[in-house]
């Protein structure tokens, strides 16, 4: 539960960044792009019990076998698709607009340039 609840937390923080034009990309983000890589691997870490003596010191319980840990990051991987799925269903039917405005966003911000590309172009002539 300790471990999901890490994992929840990161991929709901992924899946409402309301991003661009409001905020920069995820990927802009250096410091959040490390900390939640650090989270996730971490978690995945535990859930394969790379070093034991961490999963003591966290008192979390021993996997008890290989299925068993297959599973955990199987449910890892399937909540995050589920969360994001969900959030775009009720996206879609509640709040159309915005679920087009959106998609506008994603290929407006496809086609555009960065500020920082731009303002390198001037510095440069």
């Amino acid at each position: 539960v300790f471990l999901l609840s890490i994992f929840q937390n990161v991929m709901i923080t992924f899946i409402n960044h309301s991003g661009l034009p409001f905020h920069g990309s995820l990927l802009e983000s250096k410091s959040f792009c490390i900390w939640s890589t650090i989270s996730v691997l971490c978690c995945v870490g535990l859930v394969l019990e790379i070093e034991p003596g961490l999963n003591k010191m966290l008192q979390l319980a021993p996997m008890t076998s290989k299925p068993f840990r297959m599973f955990v990051l199987s449910l890892f991987i399937f909540d995050g698709l589920a969360s994001f799925a969900a959030d775009r269903l009720c996206l879609y039917f509640l709040d159309r607009d915005l679920w087009i405005e959106q998609g506008q966003t994603v290929e407006f911000a496809a086609e555009s340039e960065l500020a920082s590309d731009i303002e390198e172009k001037l510095l440069a002539d």
